[in-house]
């Protein structure tokens, strides 16, 4: 075979290779990008959540509902103490929070 089609096979492979690297560098990059805008709303997401430590509170995430008392809130987690024990909740994964009502306690609040 003519030694001019392997290097146009060659060639082809290296540019599709380059630009997959690029890519891959500007998907890390971008990656980056996010992850420090999610930490300057880190602390913000903190000190909001801060006010229900103390209280019985009703806690949404995206496919779960936990009620409970808000013990502590630190490095984007909240804990939470249930009827079963403790929970652990990422703050990046609840949608909503709100204090649990007071003329309706039932059992399922510890205290």
């Amino acid at each position: 075979m003519n030694p001019a089609v392997y290097i146009a096979i060659f060639m082809s492979l290296m540019v599709v290779i380059m630009q997959m690297e690029q890519t891959n560098a500007q998907m890390a990059t971008i990656q980056i990008i996010r992850r420090k805008f999610r930490r300057k709303g880190l602390n913000h997401m903190n000190e909001s959540v801060k006010q229900f430590i103390g209280k019985s509170c009703m806690v949404y995430t995206y496919n779960a509902q936990m009620t409970g008392t808000a013990v502590s809130v630190e490095d984007n987690w909240l804990t939470l103490e249930t009827k079963t024990g403790t929970e652990l909740v990422n703050l990046d994964y609840i949608s909503r929070i709100r204090e649990y009502p007071r003329g309706k306690k039932k059992d399922a609040v510890s205290e």
